[in-house]
């Protein structure tokens, strides 16, 4: 894989696309995302296209994932202009659409380890992608998988052949791979702009742990002890994390208490967990947006909006094709 193909475009300077413009801008687009009730009518009334006008009234009943790559081009566009022209925060707009690459990537690699993979949609982020479609059409096995990530951003992840013996483990390479790729780029960030950074990172690091720790634990009855073996990559990058900010980690604040309000159990599932703890995450980086027009808090916040506002889309798209009823769909919906 040709390690520059992120990157393919020129951009186009812009003067005023300087950073206070681009921080405008964002502020500008901040109440023009979809608020609940705008779901809650898309999902009583079925009609989605009165949002996205490409789609065809009939689109949803012929080809729900059509309609879902036509909402994500949609939502995906003005990510794409950022990036044509200005070359602030270049490398946190690329990371936004990688994280839908690896959803892409992961379809590949549950085909290879037979995995089943439940709504199988390809996320089309060119001219930005390092894995092309034709991969779904490709008989790849895991070792194939791993030769596909060197020379890519997550070359580290094919380092190492036992993670690439279960899908589990290669799929958590992955992840945790993309995290340490994000805390390296934070070194491209003013100090200031960097500890805003890595506190929105660190703090979505450790209510990922608590939702992974949950699923090994429901899912495959791991012990306590195995768990917190599992996670001691978490060192390596608080180690990062300390490196760009010296003793950041040590004074990061730890996300219990937002378990509080959420009325959990012991026999809480890990689903229902997650949607709690994505809820709360939620309302944080909402409330955090404003924290400071200046910092790069408002860029990533936007970025963590709008990549949650496709889920939504997405959730409603499909609990509309299979005629979920509008309160279980709005139920399941992270705002």
């Amino acid at each position: 894989m040709n390690s520059q193909k992120d990157s393919p475009d020129k951009y186009q300077p812009n003067r005023m696309a300087d950073r206070e413009y681009l921080h405008a801008k964002i502020y500008a687009l901040r109440p023009a995302l979809l608020k609940q009730s705008n779901y809650q009518k898309m999902a009583e009334s079925g009609q989605v296209h009165h949002f996205f006008p490409k789609l065809h009234p009939d689109a949803l009943k012929k080809n729900p994932f059509a309609v879902k790559e036509t909402i994500f081009n949609a939502e995906i566009d003005i990510i794409r202009r950022f990036l044509r022209i200005s070359p602030y925060y270049r490398s946190l707009f690329i990371d936004f659409l990688r994280l839908f690459e690896i959803r892409n990537l992961k379809q590949v690699l549950a085909r290879a380890f037979n995995k089943p993979y439940l709504f199988e949609q390809w996320y089309d982020i060119r001219p930005y992608q390092q894995f092309d479609r034709e991969l779904l059409q490709q008989t790849l096995s895991p070792k194939d998988i791993q030769a596909l990530l060197r020379n890519t951003y997550l070359a580290e992840a094919a380092d190492n052949d036992d993670s690439f013996r279960k899908f589990e483990t290669a799929e958590s390479s992955i992840d945790i791979c993309f995290l340490f790729s994000l805390v390296h780029n934070a070194a491209d960030l003013s100090t200031g702009q960097r500890r805003q950074f890595l506190t929105l990172v660190y703090t979505r690091l450790e209510i990922m742990k608590k939702i992974w720790a949950c699923r090994l634990v429901q899912n495959y009855n791991w012990p306590p002890i195995k768990i917190k073996s599992h996670f001691e990559w978490l060192n390596a990058i608080n180690t990062a994390i300390d490196g760009c900010v010296p003793g950041f980690s040590a004074f990061a604040r730890s996300p219990a208490k937002w378990l509080r309000p959420c009325k959990l159990s012991e026999k809480t599932s890990a689903a229902d967990l997650e949607l709690a703890l994505e809820k709360s995450f939620y309302t944080y980086i909402r409330k955090r947006f404003k924290s400071d027009f200046f910092g790069v808090d408002c860029v990533v916040c936007y970025l963590w909006l709008r990549y949650c506002q496709i889920q939504n889309l997405f959730s409603i798209v499909e609990g509309l094709y299979y005629r979920a009823p509008p309160g279980a769909m709005i139920n399941r919906l992270i705002c």
